[in-house]
C-alpha cells in the first residue's frame, strides 16, 4: 500500500447519507449513487470528479457542474459511489494525484446504523470485518450470530476494511472476524491486524443458504482443511454427515445420464480470480468446454442466477437451462465445473465431477466422504443460537460461554 493511500485513508470519515456535513465538498462519481447524494447534500458541491478516462470519454451525464479529473481533487471529498470496490479504486486515483490538498474523504455509508459502532467498550465489542455491503448481504446469515453475542453482553460491530484506518474499533475488541477477507479491498485491513487472530466465516454448503462455516485460517483454498489430513474424522462427524446428507438430497433421485452438466459461476467470484486460469469471464469456459467434449456429446450449461451477464452468452448451439441444479443434476452423466458448491452438491449426491481450479474437492478427491463430514462439523445453521461447540472448535474467540 503506497503511503499516499494510507494517508488518504487516515482522512475517511463515514457518514450518513441522509445527514451529509454541510461542508463544501467535491462530489466523486456520476453513477446513479451520487445523483442522489447531490439530491440530499445540502452543503455546497465546490465540484465534480471523475476519472480521466471517463472524462475523455465524454460520455458523462450534465449534472450542473464541470468535470474535473481526480489531480484537481481538494478540501473535502464525498465519494459518490456505495460499493467498497469502487470506492478503493477512487482512492487509489486519488492517492494517484496526491493527498496533500485533500482534507477529508466522506464515505457515505446507507448501513451505518446497522453497523454498532458508537459508543461501545472495545472490551465489550466483536468486530466483523466485511466489504461495504456485505452487512447487507450476510445479515440473515448471521442474525443468531449476533444474537448469541448480544446475549453475552457484547455488540457485534461491523467494519469495512476501508473505515478501519479512522476508527479505533478494532484495536482491543474481544473477538475478530473476517467474513471471506479474499477481495482485494481486505488487503487494506492487513496491515491492521498484525498481532490479531481472525476468525474467517464463509458461507457453507448442503444448502449454502441455511449455513456458514468458521476457520481460523481462512477460506476456500486458504482454509484449515486443504492441509487437512482427515485422520481426526470419525463414526460421529460421519454420521452428522448421513443426517445432513439425507435432509438436503431429500427427494432427489439420478435417472439418467442424458448430459454433461457444467454449471457457470459469476465472473468475479473470488474463486474465479483466486482459483482458476478462466479469469476472463464465463464465455472463456463455455468456449473451453464445448471445445474440450466431442460434437456428438450433449452438454447442459446453467448459468449462476447471479451473474449479472447470464443473458449475454454464446452457448455455440449446447443446450441451456435456468431449472434448478438438483433438478438437472438427476439426468446427468457427470458435472463439469470450476469451484463451485453446486460440484459439492453432485458429488455429495454421488455423481462423478470433474473439476477445474484449485479447491478442497480437486486436494481431496480421493477422500470426499471424510472431507464433506469435516466440512458440515465445521458450519454452523444459520438457525442456531448456540455457538459454543463451532467457537471452541474452530474460532479464536473465547467469548464462548
Amino acid at each position: 500500500m503506497s503511503p499516499t493511500l494510507l494517508s488518504l485513508l487516515k482522512k475517511v470519515v463515514v457518514v450518513s447519507p441522509d445527514n451529509l456535513p454541510l461542508q463544501p465538498a467535491m462530489l466523486f462519481g456520476s453513477g446513479g449513487f451520487a445523483r442522489d447524494l447531490i439530491n440530499k447534500y445540502h452543503g455546497k458541491i465546490s465540484g465534480m470528479l471523475e476519472s480521466e478516462a471517463r472524462i475523455e470519454r465524454g460520455d458523462l451525464p450534465n449534472l450542473g457542474y464541470p468535470w474535473l479529473s481526480p489531480d484537481n481533487a481538494v478540501g473535502n471529498i464525498l465519494l459518490g459511489t456505495s460499493v467498497s470496490a469502487y470506492q478503493l479504486e477512487q482512492l487509489q486515483l486519488l492517492a494517484a494525484s496526491g493527498a496533500d490538498n485533500i482534507e477529508q474523504i466522506w464515505i457515505a455509508d446507507p448501513y451505518l446504523n446497522e453497523r454498532k459502532l458508537a459508543n461501545i467498550e472495545s472490551e465489550k465489542r466483536i468486530l466483523l470485518i466485511e466489504h461495504g455491503a456485505g452487512i447487507k448481504r450476510h445479515w440473515q446469515h448471521l442474525i443468531q450470530f449476533r444474537q448469541y453475542f448480544n446475549q453475552r453482553g457484547y455488540t457485534v460491530s461491523s467494519l469495512c476494511p476501508l473505515m478501519l484506518y479512522s476508527s479505533d474499533a478494532y484495536r482491543f475488541a474481544a473477538a475478530t472476524f473476517i467474513w471471506g477477507g479474499q477481495r482485494d479491498i481486505y488487503r487494506i485491513a492487513d496491515p491492521l491486524l498484525q498481532g490479531i487472530n481472525p476468525t474467517y466465516i464463509e458461507y457453507g454448503f448442503f444448502p449454502q443458504s441455511q449455513h456458514y462455516y468458521l476457520d481460523k485460517k481462512g477460506v476456500n483454498q486458504h482454509c484449515s482443511l486443504m492441509d487437512d489430513d482427515l485422520s481426526w474424522v470419525d463414526e460421529q462427524h460421519l454420521g452428522k454427515l448421513e443426517q445432513v446428507k439425507s435432509g438436503f438430497l431429500q427427494g432427489y433421485r439420478h435417472q439418467s445420464a442424458d448430459y454433461v452438466l457444467v454449471p457457470l459461476q459469476v465472473p468475479d467470484d473470488a474463486n474465479i480470480i483466486n482459483c482458476c486460469r478462466f479469469t476472463n469471464g464465463m464465455q472463456e469456459f463455455i468456449d473451453y468446454i464445448v471445445n474440450y467434449y466431442p460434437t456428438s456429446q450433449k452438454i447442459m450449461f446453467k448459468a449462476h442466477p447471479k451473474d449479472p451477464k447470464q443473458h449475454t452468452y454464446n452457448y455455440r448451439g449446447k443446450h441451456h437451462s435456468d431449472e434448478p441444479f438438483l433438478v438437472l443434476l438427476q439426468h446427468a452423466k457427470h458435472v463439469h465445473g470450476i469451484t463451485s458448491s453446486t460440484l459439492y452438491e453432485a458429488a455429495l449426491a454421488g455423481v462423478d465431477i470433474i473439476t477445474e481450479g484449485l479447491s478442497l474437492l480437486s486436494r481431496h478427491q480421493n477422500n470426499l466422504t471424510k472431507l464433506f463430514a469435516a466440512m458440515v462439523d465445521r458450519q454452523v445453521p444459520v438457525s442456531e443460537n448456540n455457538l459454543k461447540y463451532w467457537l471452541d472448535r474452530y474460532s479464536f474467540s473465547r467469548v464462548n460461554g
